[in-house]
Formats: C-alpha cells, sequence, structure tokens
C-alpha cells in the first residue's frame, strides 16, 4: 500500500480542517482523507484480487478501468498543449507495479507544477464522470433516481454519512425484481471503473517532482489554492458580489468531487464481498459450481425475485466452499 501518500492526505485534511475554521469550505476539507480511503481500498483490492486469482483473471477486472485511466491522461495532456511522448492504455508490468503508462513533456514554463497537478487527477475526473453516466444510465433505463449533487449534504458530517447511505440504497435499487442481463454488464463496468480512479504513484511522483523542480510554479499553485479558500471569507465580509459568484462555481466543483470520491468509496467497498463470493466461487469444483447456477436458476424460477435468489447462490457457495470445514467441526 501507498503508506506515505495514504497519510499525507489525511495529514492535509487535518491541516485543511484547523485553517478553514469558520469557513463555510471547512467541510471540503475532508476531500483529502476521502481520496485517502479511496487510495487505500483500491490498493487492498488489487493486492487482495491478485493474490487470490492470478494474473489473468485480476488484468480482466482491471481491463477498463486501467484503459479509462490512462485515456484520461493523455486528454488531459492533450488539451493542457502538453507533448505525448508515448502511450500504453494496458501494458501490466508487475515488476514495477504499474499496468499503463502515458509519457509526457510539457513546456518548460511556470505552470508546469499545475498542468501535472491536472493531468496527474484526470483519471478521478474521467472515470468518475463515467461512474456517474453509467449509474445513472441504469437508474433511468430502470426508473430509479439519477444521481446529482443534490443528493449531497455537505454541510455536516452526518449529512456526508447520509449522502454515503444514499448512493449505497441507490446501488441496491438496480438490483430489480426481474432479472436484466444488462446489470451484469453495468455491475463489471461499476466496478472495474472504480479500481481506476484513484491516481498511481507514477502520478504523485510525477506532480512532485514538477513540484519541488519549479518554485514559482509550486507558489502559484499553493497562492491559487489560498485565494479559493479565502474567497468565501472576503465575500462575507465586504460583500463582494463576484465572491458569489465565483463561491458558487467552485461549491458545485468541490460538490462533484465530493460525489465522485463517495461513488468511488461505496463501489469499493461494495465490492470487497462481490469479490470475495466471486473468489470463493472460483475455487469450488466443478459439480459445486454447476450445481449453485442450478440452484440460482431455480431460485429465480420458483420466487421470482433475483435478490433472494442471489442471495440462495451466495449461501450455497459458501456452503459448498466451507462444507469440509463444516464437517470437520461437528466431527
Amino acid at each position: 500500500m501507498r503508506i506515505i501518500t495514504i497519510f499525507s492526505f489525511v495529514l492535509i485534511s487535518a491541516l485543511l480542517w484547523f485553517l478553514l475554521y469558520d469557513s463555510a469550505l471547512r467541510n471540503y476539507s475532508l476531500i483529502p482523507a476521502l481520496f485517502a480511503i479511496q487510495i487505500s481500498l483500491n490498493d487492498f483490492l488489487e493486492i487482495y484480487i491478485f493474490s487470490s486469482v492470478g494474473r489473468r483473471l485480476f488484468l480482466l477486472l482491471i481491463f477498463p478501468g486501467t484503459v479509462m485511466h490512462e485515456l484520461s491522461h493523455y486528454i488531459a495532456a492533450k488539451l493542457l498543449g502538453c507533448q505525448v511522448m508515448d502511450i500504453s492504455l494496458f501494458r501490466p508490468d508487475m515488476k514495477n507495479g504499474t499496468l499503463g503508462e502515458v509519457r509526457y513533456r510539457c513546456k518548460d514554463d511556470i505552470l508546469i507544477p499545475i498542468k501535472t497537478l491536472f493531468i496527474g487527477i484526470a483519471p478521478f475526473i474521467g472515470c468518475g464522470l463515467l461512474l456517474v453516466a453509467l449509474f445513472n444510465f441504469y437508474n433511468s433505463y430502470s426508473g430509479n433516481d439519477l444521481i446529482t449533487v443534490k443528493i449531497l449534504d455537505v454541510e455536516s458530517m452526518d449529512g456526508i454519512l447520509k449522502s454515503l447511505i444514499k448512493i449505497w440504497s441507490l446501488f441496491y435499487l438496480q438490483f430489480k425484481i426481474n432479472f436484466d442481463p444488462i446489470l451484469i454488464i453495468v455491475l463489471y463496468m461499476q466496478i472495474c471503473l472504480g479500481l481506476g480512479v484513484a491516481p498511481s504513484s507514477a502520478d504523485f511522483k510525477q506532480f512532485l517532482r514538477s513540484f519541488m523542480e519549479h518554485k514559482i510554479g509550486a507558489l502559484i499553485l499553493l497562492l491559487l489554492l489560498v485565494s479559493i479558500s479565502l474567497i468565501p471569507v472576503i465575500e462575507n465580509s465586504n460583500g463582494i458580489e463576484y465572491g458569489e459568484f465565483l463561491t458558487g462555481y467552485i461549491t458545485l466543483a468541490l460538490n462533484y468531487v465530493i460525489l465522485i470520491s463517495l461513488i468511488s468509496i461505496s463501489l469499493l467497498l461494495i465490492s470487497i464481498p462481490l469479490i470475495f463470493i466471486g473468489i470463493k466461487f472460483l475455487e469450488i469444483g466443478f459439480m459445486f459450481k454447476f450445481l449453485s447456477v442450478l440452484i440460482l436458476i431455480l431460485g429465480y424460477l420458483v420466487l421470482r425475485d433475483i435478490r433472494i435468489a442471489i442471495l440462495i447462490l451466495i449461501s450455497s457457495i459458501l456452503i459448498f466452499r466451507y462444507f469440509g470445514i463444516l464437517t470437520k467441526i461437528r466431527k
């Protein structure tokens, strides 16, 4: 795991929480902490999947997210006027821990730290927006509520927690009573994109390198961030009209960051039991696999409720997987 990166985000979040005391943006200081949770869950799942199912299935699961991750880097680099030297959308290198790569070179100017920052976080934006679109595509298709920033409540910690629970409930509503084959594809893509949202270690290293090498650009970036955090304070104290205008757009952008973070964290948390059950299914013998699928089909035909049928499937997989252990305990 990227312990230093995770610890740094937690530290930044704590520092911002202290510095933004009495600021309208104070609750947004939790964003780095959400990044830390996201990276921790992402790294845990990747390590768990690779160690449990082997290289081939691991690559199958991370392929879509990795491609979108690298495409986001590429698009951001081109939009910011950087020269793309090489792009590998999917070229896993287990020795170096890389899955793909976009090598780029920006013009040597004072804005390099800002450019590398946006290129580095591009997968969060690209994969994140695609996740929101995927959620809303299936929700509109199945007649459920759409996910927008309107479901967020960032006024308090309790409100943020309720927003997370709301996202979980919308995810659960995807499982309609009747079986829908499209849901299988949607779930697969949601899990894959959830794994592709978090920036890689190489992304952070590239940004830190440019930050340290270009002092003026780094100073401009810091001043820009400080200015953004002070806009609500200036607005409240002086009643400046453009302050309210800027605050509205900044708040909207930050709300989308929190929304994407909560969706990603939700999917990663939900992925843990789903991936665990999938791994247990792979571990049982062929006959037990056949029986599990047969039980699922019969359960759905009898009950006509795919959610209950899936619960029966999960129970049968766990029983078949741990049947030997249970009989040994009884003896």
